[in-house]
C-alpha cells in the first residue's frame, strides 16, 4: 500500500502511486460485464469509413442477440500522421450474459476477408487471462477411485437374488431371504416417480421422473447417469443395455433461446429418443407413430423399437405399409430405405444370434406377417438382416389375426392363427410351428379345436403350454370382468426312433375344468405356474412339475415316465390362493415365483407373497399401498458348458453343503443373530491372534520362555478353567437410575485398570478368555500387560452410546404412531421400569446417512432445557437404530387439535412463549435451526409442560445456514420451497403456521386449497397471499404477531430473539396459565 511522506513527494504527476486507491475501488468485473465481448483484428479505418465498417458488423452480429442500444464502441486514436484511426479493437454489449457467450461460440474466427479474421472474446476472459502466470505449474494429480462393480451382487456368497418393490413413495432393493423377512440392501424414498424397471443383464435401475430417467447401480447405489426427457412415461433396454429407449406423450419443444439441453432443432415434435447408455449422448429422435397424446401402454405399441440380438439392428412396423431397419449405433436405415411390404402387421426378431463355424455372426432373423388382401393369403415369412434375404414362407387361409411366439433360444417360431368362419366369427385356433434350426424349416401344423387365451414356450426346451376356452364369453366379455372356463395343455416334440421317424409335437396331458388364463415357465424349465390373474372373483395358483419321476419308476428302475407315457411325469406339486394377485414373477434361479397385488389394479390387501417352486409359502407381507414387485434379472453365465458339466457330476458333494446350509437357515436363530453370532467369534479370534502374537514378543525381548513351550515334550498339558462367582454387587448409575452389576470369578479377579481396557460387550469380556498356559505374568517380567492393550472393538451391536440402553431390556407397551425416518413407540424400561418413547429408525448403510443419525443424537444428547424433550441415549440394534426419550402422556398438538378443535387463546399463548424459548435455546446454545417445526413435533405432558421433539431433520449450521430441503412441505416457508438458503428465521414461518392451526382449529389452507394437490399447494404458497386471522374472533397483537410470522420476505421475518420483544409474547410470557387443569379435561 502506498504511503504518504511529506518529505519525499513525488516530482511529477506520473509518479504519484494510486495503488492504494486502485485496489480500494477496484471494479468487480465478473459482476458487471458478463454481456460485454471484445472484438478483435477489425480493419483499421477513419472517420470517413467508420459508418460503412459498423454497418458490416452490424450483419455479422445480428443473429446473435440484441445488442444493447444498437451501439458498438470503437476506440480511436491520433495516429503518427495526425489522422485519427480505429485502433483495431471494439466492444459490443449484449443483453445479456448468454448472448455475448453465444457471440464467442458463432462469431470467434469469422473470416471477414483474407487479411481480418475475427478474435471474440468475453471481456472479464480478458482480465482473467491477463493475470496468468507464464510459468506452467501442472496440477496436482487426482487419486485414482476405481468405480464400483455393476455387477457386484452377484458376489453374494449365499447366492442370493435380489428383488426391487416400490411403495407409496418408497423403493426398496431386498435380498430374498427365502422363509425370513428380506433383508433390505438399500431404500429410499422418493427415489421415483411413476415406477421402477431393471435392465435386461440386472446392471442398472432405471427410475422414471417427471424430467427423464436415471439409472443407479454398484454397492453403494449412486446414480450412474441421467438422460433428460421431459414427460417420459415409457422404457426400454437393448439386449445388452448398451442403449436406452424413452418415450414421452409430450413432443419434444426446443426453446428459441437460452436453451441448454440435449435436443436440437431436429428434434423438434419427435416423442422418441434412443440414447447410449455408457456416454448418455443422445443418437436419434424419432417421432412416434400412435395419435398424438397417447400416453398409455394401451394405445402406445411398446416396445416401438424391436431390437435384434445381437444390438447391430433395431427396426419398428408402420402397420399396413413398412417395416424401418436401422443400423446401430449410426442410428441411419438398413439401405438407406425401409422394407416396404404391404398390409404387414407386426414382426418379431429372432431372439438369438448365431455364429457360423469361424465364430463370425450371422444374419439376424425376423418373422412378420400380412393379413389377406383382396385375393392374396395372408403369409407368414422369415427374413434375414441385413441381406433381406427370404428364408422361408407359409401361406395362411381364413385368418382373423396372428401372434408370433419365439422360443428363447430361437429354435422354433410359433404362430398362433385365429380362424373365421364365413360370418367372420372366431371358432377355432390352431398353431403353425416353424423348426427353424432344420433343413428347409419344416412347419408343422397342431389343431386346436378352441379358441387359445395363452401360449408359452418352455425356456431352453422343446415343449410348450396353451391354455384354450370354448366358453361363448370368451370374445365379448372384458377383461377381468368374468372368469373363463379353461383347459390348459402341454405339449412336447415326439422325436421317435430311427433316423427316418419324422418328428411331431404332440400332446402330453390336458388338464380340464381350470380357470386359469395365464402361463409362468420357469426361467430354467420344466417346472410352470398355471395362474389366475386379474380376476374379480378366482386367484389361482397350480404349480406343476413336467420331469416328476413316478414312485414305481424311482422304485423298479423301470422307465415308466416319458419313454411310455410322458403324462406320468406331469404332477401338479401345489394348488393355491393369492387374493387379489395381479402379478407373478420367477426369479432368475427358477427356485422361487413372487406374486403380488399392485393398488395400480385394486386396494384389496395390497402387498406380495414369496413361493418356492414346488408352491409353499415361504414369506408374506402386506404392505398398504404397495405398487410394484419385480426381481432382478441375472447375466448369462461365464461358465463353459464342460464346466456346467463337471458341476453337474460332482453336484452330490455341492447338494452337502446346500443341506447344511438349508438346515442352519430353518434353524429358529434368525440370521441377524447368526451373522451377528460369526462376527463376535470372528472378532475375538482377531484380537486373541494379535494378543498371542504380542505376548510372544515381549517374551522374546525378555529373553524368556513360555512355559511347558519346550519342542522336546511330546505331551501337552491341557488346563480347564472353572468359573466361580464370588460375589455380586449392584451398582446405580446417576444419569437415568441404571442398575450395572459386577460380578469377580475365583481366580480371576482383575484390578481396575484391566477392567477398563478389556473387551466391551456381553458376552466377551477378558475374565472369560482362557489365559497361557503357566498362568498370567506379572507386568514387566515379559508378560502382556493388559492395561496398556489396545482394547478389542465393539463386540455387541446393542452398546449405547452414552447409557447402557439394549433391546432386550425394553418391551413395547403400544406404537405411538410413524415420524420422519421411523416409527415411535411407548416402552418401559424393564431394569428400571422407566417409562420412555423409543423412536426406531432403520439405518442407511452409506456413510453419509449414518454420520447425520450419529450427529443428530449427539446434539439430542446435549441439549438441556425444560422446553426440549428429554434424550436418554441410543443404541444400535441388527440393522435399526434406536434412541428413547422422555414419554409425554398427552401427545402431539395435532392429535389433540383433530379430537377436540381449537385451541383456548390462554393455552396458545403458554404454547407459543415455550416453543419460542426451545427455538431461542436451539439455536444459541447449538446452532440448530429445527427445521421441521409442525403440531406432531409439540408436545405435551400431563403436568402441562410443552415441549419441542423429533430432530430427525435437524442439523449443524454452517455460517447460519443450511443448505438442504428437508421437513414436511405444508410447513415449509417459502425460500425453502424455491430451495433458497434458509435460517432459523425458517422455524418462525413454521411456527406461525402452527399457531394459526391451533386458533382456527383446521390446517390454515384446508379451506381453499383442499383440492389442489402437494405441488400445486406448494405453488399457492409461494405465489399467492396467504389466508389471515378473522380480526373480530381474536386479539389484534395476537394477529400482528402471527402476520409478521408468516412475512414471505425472509428479511422482513423476525428472528425468535426479535419476537421476544413483541408486545403478544411480553403479554403471554406475563399470563398465568393452569395448563395441568386444561389437561386434565382433555384426558376425561
Amino acid at each position: 500500500m502506498a504511503r504518504f511522506d511529506l518529505n519525499n513527494l513525488p516530482e511529477r504527476e506520473e509518479d504519484i502511486d494510486f495503488s492504494d486507491i486502485e485496489e480500494r475501488y477496484q471494479l468487480s468485473f465478473e459482476e458487471g460485464f458478463d454481456n460485454v465481448v471484445v472484438v478483435d483484428n477489425i480493419p483499421l479505418v477513419d472517420e470517413t469509413k467508420e459508418e460503412k465498417l459498423i454497418q458490416f458488423l452490424r450483419k455479422i452480429f445480428k443473429n446473435v442477440g440484441e445488442i444493447r442500444d444498437n451501439h458498438f464502441v470503437m476506440p480511436k486514436a491520433v495516429n503518427e500522421k495526425g489522422k485519427l484511426m480505429s485502433k483495431g479493437f471494439m466492444f459490443v454489449e449484449f443483453a445479456n450474459a448468454e448472448q455475448a457467450s453465444l457471440a464467442v461460440k458463432l462469431i470467434d474466427g469469422y473470416k471477414m476477408d483474407k487479411s481480418h479474421t475475427l478474435a471474440v472474446n468475453r471481456f472479464t476472459d480478458v482480465e482473467k487471462y491477463s493475470n496468468v502466470e507464464e510459468e506452467f505449474h501442472p496440477p496436482p494429480e487426482e487419486e485414482f477411485v476405481e468405480k464400483e462393480h455393476l455387477k457386484a451382487w452377484l458376489a453374494d456368497e449365499l447366492g442370493r437374488d435380489q428383488f426391487v418393490t416400490y411403495r407409496h413413495t418408497e423403493v426398496s432393493v431386498l435380498w430374498n431371504m427365502q422363509k425370513e423377512q428380506p433383508q433390505v440392501a438399500h431404500s429410499k424414498g422418493q427415489w421415483t416417480e411413476f415406477y421402477v424397471q431393471w435392465s435386461p443383464l440386472g446392471s442398472y435401475l432405471t427410475t422414471v421422473h417427471t424430467q427423464g430417467v436415471a439409472l443407479w447401480g454398484g454397492e453403494s447405489w449412486k446414480k450412474i447417469i441421467r438422460f433428460v426427457h421431459p414427460g417420459v412415461k415409457l422404457v426400454d433396454y437393448s439386449p445388452n443395455e448398451r442403449y436406452i429407449v424413452t418415450w414421452s406423450n409430450e413432443p419434444i419443444v426446443v426453446p428459441e433461446e437460452n436453451y441448454h439441453g440435449p435436443f436440437g432443432p431436429e428434434d423438434e415434435g419427435n416423442q422418441v429418443v434412443i440414447w447410449d447408455v455408457k456416454s448418455g449422448a443422445l443418437l436419434r429422435s424419432f417421432p412416434s407413430i400412435t395419435p398424438q397424446g397417447a400416453s398409455n401402454r394401451s394405445t402406445v405399441p411398446w416396445p416401438m423399437f424391436k431390437w435384434s440380438p445381437s444390438e447391430r439392428y433395431f427396426a419398428r412396423v408402420t402397420p399396413g405399409s413398412q417395416i424401418s431397419v436401422y443400423e446401430a449405433p449410426s442410428m441411419g436405415l438398413l439401405n438407406k430405405k425401409s422394407i416396404k411390404i404391404d398390409g404387414v402387421v407386426d414382426f418379431e426378431w429372432s431372439p438369438l444370434s448365431v455364429t457360423d463355424k469361424s465364430g463370425k455372426l450371422k444374419d439376424d432373423m425376423l418373422a412378420y406377417w400380412t393379413p389377406e388382401v383382396d385375393n392374396q393369403p395372408a403369409r407368414v415369412t422369415l427374413l434375414n438382416i441385413p441381406s433381406q434375404d427370404v428364408v422361408r414362407t407359409k401361406n395362411l387361409f381364413n385368418v382373423n389375426d396372428c401372434k408370433l411366439h419365439w422360443q428363447n433360444q430361437g429354435d422354433f417360431l410359433c404362430v398362433k392363427v385365429d380362424r373365421n368362419t364365413k360370418n367372420k366369427k372366431v371358432t377355432s385356433s390352431n398353431l403353425e410351428i416353424f423348426r427353424v434350426r432344420e433343413k428347409d424349416i419344416p412347419v408343422e401344423v397342431v389343431e386346436v379345436k378352441e379358441s387359445i387365451v395363452a401360449f408359452a414356450w418352455e425356456p431352453k426346451g422343446e415343449r410348450f403350454g396353451v391354455i384354450t376356452t370354448s366358453d361363448p364369453n370368451f370374445s365379448t366379455a372384458a377383461p377381468g370382468s368374468t372368469t373363463l372356463k379353461t383347459s390348459a395343455s402341454f405339449y412336447y416334440l415326439d422325436k421317435g426312433k430311427g433316423k427316418d421317424t419324422l418328428q411331431s409335437f404332440k400332446l402330453i396331458k390336458t388338464l380340464s375344468n381350470r380357470s386359469c388364463n395365464t402361463i409362468f415357465w420357469s426361467p430354467k424349465g420344466r417346472n410352470v405356474v398355471l395362474a389366475t390373474l386379474r380376476s374379480q372373483t378366482v386367484w389361482d395358483l397350480e404349480f406343476y412339475d413336467l420331469d416328476f419321476e413316478p414312485l414305481e419308476s424311482a422304485a423298479s428302475k423301470v422307465p415308466t415316465g416319458a419313454e411310455k407315457d410322458p403324462a406320468a411325469y406331469l404332477h401338479m406339486l401345489a394348488s393355491v390362493e393369492h387374493y387379489g394377485v395381479t402379478d407373478i414373477e420367477w426369479d432368475p434361479s427358477g427356485r422361487f415365483v413372487a406374486t403380488s397385488a399392485s393398488m395400480w389394479r385394486h386396494t384389496m390387501e395390497n402387498g406380495y407373497q414369496i413361493w418356492d417352486f414346488k408352491g409353499q409359502l415361504l414369506y408374506k407381507e402386506t404392505l398398504d399401498r404397495f405398487k410394484q414387485l419385480t426381481w432382478r434379472p441375472r447375466p448369462k453365465t461365464l461358465l463353459s458348458e464342460q464346466q456346467i458339466k463337471a458341476i453337474r457330476k460332482n453336484m452330490k458333494e455341492y447338494s452337502a453343503r446346500f443341506e447344511e446350509q438349508d438346515m442352519e437357515s430353518s434353524s429358529q436363530v434368525s440370521s441377524a443373530e447368526r451373522q451377528r453370532r460369526r462376527n463376535l467369534l470372528e472378532q475375538w479370534a482377531n484380537w486373541r491372534k494379535a494378543v498371542e502374537s504380542e505376548l510372544a514378543s515381549q517374551r522374546a525381548a525378555a529373553g524368556q520362555q513360555a512355559a511347558g513351550s519346550n519342542e522336546e515334550e511330546e505331551a501337552e498339558e491341557v488346563d480347564e478353567w472353572i468359573e466361580e462367582v464370588i460375589d455380586e454387587k449392584e451398582e446405580i448409575s446417576n444419569s437415568v437410575n441404571m442398575i450395572r452389576k459386577k460380578r469377580n470369578f475365583k481366580g480371576l479377579a482383575l484390578d481396575e485398570a484391566a477392567n477398563q481396557n478389556a473387551p466391551p460387550g456381553g458376552s466377551a469380556h477378558l475374565h472369560n478368555l482362557p489365559v497361557a498356559k503357566g498362568g498370567p505374568l506379572p507386568e514387566g517380567q515379559g508378560g502382556a500387560s493388559y492395561s496398556r492393550r489396545e482394547p478389542l472393538p465393539d463386540l455387541e451391536l446393542g452398546v449405547e452410546f452414552k447409557l447402557d440402553l439394549r433391546s432386550e431390556d425394553l418391551q413395547t407397551l403400544e406404537e405411538l404412531g410413524a415420524g420422519n425416518g421411523g416409527t415411535v413407540s411407548r416402552v418401559i424400561h424393564l431394569p428400571t421400569k422407566a417409562i420412555m418413547a423409543r423412536k426406531v429408525i432403520h439405518i442407511d448403510a452409506q456413510p453419509a446417512v449414518r454420520k447425520q443419525i450419529l450427529r443428530e443424537l449427539q446434539i439430542m444428547h446435549d441439549c438441556n432445557h425444560p422446553n426440549i424433550v428429554s434424550f436418554y441415549g441410543a443404541f444400535l440394534h441388527e440393522s435399526e437404530i434406536s434412541y428413547c426419550m422422555e414419554y409425554m402422556d398427552v401427545g402431539a398438538l395435532d392429535g389433540i387439535c383433530a379430537k377436540n378443535g381449537s385451541f383456548p387463546m390462554d393455552v396458545i399463548g403458554l404454547i407459543t412463549v415455550s416453543v419460542l424459548k426451545g427455538l431461542s435455546y436451539l439455536y444459541h446454545n447449538h446452532k440448530i435451526v429445527h427445521r421441521d417445526l409442525k403440531p406432531s413435533n409439540i408436545l405435551i405432558n400431563s403436568t402441562g409442560m410443552v415441549k419441542i421433539c423429533d430432530f430427525g431433520v435437524s442439523g449443524q449450521l454452517v455460517n447460519s445456514i443450511a443448505n438442504t430441503f428437508v421437513g414436511t412441505s405444508n410447513y415449509m416457508s417459502p425460500e425453502r420451497i424455491r430451495g433458497w438458503n434458509y435460517g432459523v428465521q425458517s422455524d418462525v414461518w413454521s411456527l406461525g403456521i402452527t399457531l394459526m392451526e391451533l386458533a382456527l382449529g383446521r390446517f390454515p389452507l384446508d379451506a381453499e386449497c383442499k383440492s389442489l394437490t402437494i405441488l400445486e399447494l406448494l405453488q399457492h404458497i409461494v405465489n399467492e397471499p396467504l389466508p389471515t386471522l378473522p380480526r373480530d374472533r381474536f386479539p389484534e397483537d395476537f394477529c400482528n404477531f402471527v402476520d409478521v410470522c408468516l412475512a414471505k420476505n425472509v428479511e422482513s421475518r423476525p428472528s425468535p430473539d426479535m419476537l421476544a420483544n413483541h408486545a403478544y409474547y411480553l403479554r403471554a410470557d406475563q399470563e398465568e396459565v393452569d395448563m395441568e387443569q386444561w389437561v386434565s379435561r382433555l384426558v376425561r
